[in-house]
């Protein structure tokens, strides 16, 4: 049986950013501050949509730090 907290979704990163109203600079600005989880597989870089989802979150802590 497969274990299903393993799996993560995700989609190309510029289009799943765009989608949700983030540009392309700002998306490459929050993935190289670590609050966007990103990956590559060959030239293609992808994100993780449980990262895109909660990045208000993770956004409003680190304005209140």
């Amino acid at each position: 049986m497969k274990n299903t907290s393993e799996h993560r979704e995700f989609g190309p990163f510029i289009p799943e950013c765009t989608k949700r109203g983030i540009g392309r600079t700002k998306a490459y600005e929050l993935a190289n501050a670590g609050l966007l989880e990103t990956f590559s597989i060959g030239t293609k870089r992808y994100v993780f949509l449980d990262s895109l989802l909660s990045l208000p979150e993770r956004l409003a802590q680190r304005g209140a730090a």
